[in-house]
């Protein structure tokens, strides 16, 4: 009898201790702001979403998700074609009488083999036949203030850093790997800083008409100067349903030709 009461004695402590520690973390999880010296940022301001109660979800699409396929290209946006044919019947060995349209068609996009090309451009002076004068020929300034990457590569790479978020080490590494083109970190930081450069004017503008916006999409992400230029000009592309890259080759165009960089205020001409 003696050995029974000491084990349910031995078992009731272990209980009331498991109980103080279940209710220490029932207290600790119930903690938030306005009960405790924790910030209001620990706050869980959305709970997780419930589960399905038929269990996992699976990857894709959901069931009665309606069917989204990509539209085809366009017949002229086929840059070649290729024709397979069958050779022969495969029963007797015959000829086969060729049908006037193709049964299966499977358009198929790919890197070509050299993703860019060079292009030296070369300056000639001339001498004067007549007078004797030596005429000094220049570069035209898109080209001069473009430098080694013309204006397309100089907006990929931009794409790139801001909205691929990549380093300047991984853009080395993609345009050697990727592009088969060596450039150094430092250079890569020219390119960047030049693209935003010529988006101050823009950046600018924007800055300037946020005041009277009715609504201003932003977040508290600090970044910057040059790359607080291109997040602006990228958040305004985006909201416009605009796409980035492309306005990125306008203006980098322009500004490496010393033309005014094209506007992104609906307002402007």
């Amino acid at each position: 009898m003696v050995a029974v009461v000491a084990e349910l004695r031995a078992e009731n402590a272990a209980l009331k201790a498991r109980i103080a520690e279940l209710e220490t973390a029932l207290a600790r999880a119930r903690r938030n702001s306005s009960n405790s010296s924790k910030p209001p940022s620990s706050d869980i301001v959305k709970p997780p979403p419930a589960r399905p109660a038929s269990g996992r979800r699976h990857i894709g699409a959901q069931p009665g998700h309606t069917r989204h396929e990509r539209a085809p290209f366009l017949p002229d946006q086929a840059d070649r074609h290729e024709d397979h044919f069958a050779s022969e019947c495969p029963d007797c060995g015959g000829p086969l009488q060729r049908a006037t349209e193709p049964s299966v068609v499977l358009q198929q996009a790919e890197w070509v083999a050299k993703p860019f090309e060079v292009v030296e451009h070369r300056a000639w002076d001339g001498h004067c036949s007549k007078c004797g004068r030596t005429v000094y020929a220049t570069l035209p300034p898109e080209i001069e203030g473009a430098g080694l990457l013309g204006p397309r590569m100089s907006a990929h790479l931009t794409w790139l850093k801001i909205r691929g978020h990549l380093s300047y080490s991984a853009l080395r590494e993609y345009m050697a790997d990727v592009v088969g083109l060596s450039v150094s970190r430092g250079y890569l930081v020219k390119v960047i800083r030049k693209v935003a450069g010529g988006l101050r004017p823009v950046w600018t503008e924007l800055k300037r008409a946020l005041p009277d916006q009715p609504v201003v999409h932003a977040d508290e992400t600090g970044h910057p100067e040059a790359r607080r230029r291109l997040w602006t000009v990228a958040a305004t592309c985006m909201q416009q349903g605009r796409s980035f890259y492309r306005y990125l080759v306008e203006a980098a165009s322009a500004h490496f030709a010393q033309r005014p960089v094209p506007s992104l205020l609906p307002t402007a001409s």
